[in-house]
C-alpha cells in the first residue's frame, strides 16, 4: 500500500470513489455529498494545492484532502470550542474509501498519514467534519482518538460536528 499525491490522470478513479460514497450516503439517508460535491472542479483544485493524496494498492482505494492551514468554516464553532487556538492545523476534507475497500482499515490508515504529514509540517492537530447523520464516520473519527469539539456550519449554511485531535510529540 502506497499513499501519494493525486493527479489529474487519477480523475476517472477518484469520481467512482465518490460516485460511490454518494450512493453509500443516499442508501443509508444522510444527506452528504449529494448533488453536485465533490465536483471535479473542486478535486482539481485539491491536485493543484498538493493536497490531495490516494491511498494505492493495486488500483485507487481511498483518498483525503489533508490541507494546511486555516479553514475559515472551523473560524466560528458553536456550542464548544477547538481543543487548540493554532492558527495552523491540518485539516482533513473528503475524506472516502472505496465500496469494496470499507472495513479493512484504510480510514485509520489516512489519519495516520495525516498525523505524520501535520509533525513533518510542525503543526500541532488535526480538524475534522463530517454530517450527524455519519455514523460511520463519527466512528472512525472517534476511534482514532478525535475529540467532539463543537458545531460548524458550512458556506451553504449545513451544519456539522466539529472533532480535533491534539498530537503527541
Amino acid at each position: 500500500m502506497e499513499i501519494r499525491r493525486g493527479k489529474t490522470e487519477d480523475m476517472q478513479s477518484i469520481m467512482k470513489i465518490i460516485r460511490m460514497s454518494q450512493e453509500y450516503f443516499k442508501s443509508k439517508n444522510i444527506p452528504q455529498w449529494q448533488g453536485d460535491y465533490p465536483n471535479e472542479d473542486i478535486i482539481n483544485q485539491d491536485i493543484e494545492n498538493k493536497s490531495f493524496y490516494l491511498v494505492e494498492d493495486k488500483g485507487i482505494k481511498a483518498f483525503v484532502a489533508a490541507v494546511i492551514g486555516v479553514e475559515p468554516t472551523y473560524e466560528k464553532i458553536y456550542y464548544g470550542s477547538w481543543i487548540t487556538s493554532e492558527d495552523s492545523y491540518i485539516t482533513l476534507h473528503r475524506v472516502a474509501v472505496s465500496t469494496e475497500e470499507k472495513g479493512k482499515g484504510l480510514g485509520s490508515e489516512i489519519f495516520k498519514f495525516a498525523e505524520d504529514l501535520a509533525r513533518e509540517n510542525k503543526l500541532k492537530s488535526l480538524r475534522i467534519d463530517t454530517h450527524r447523520k455519519n455514523e460511520s464516520m463519527i466512528r472512525l473519527i472517534e476511534k482514532n482518538d478525535f475529540k467532539y469539539c463543537g458545531i460548524v456550519y458550512m458556506a451553504d449554511g449545513g451544519e456539522r460536528v466539529a472533532y480535533e485531535k491534539l498530537l503527541k510529540d
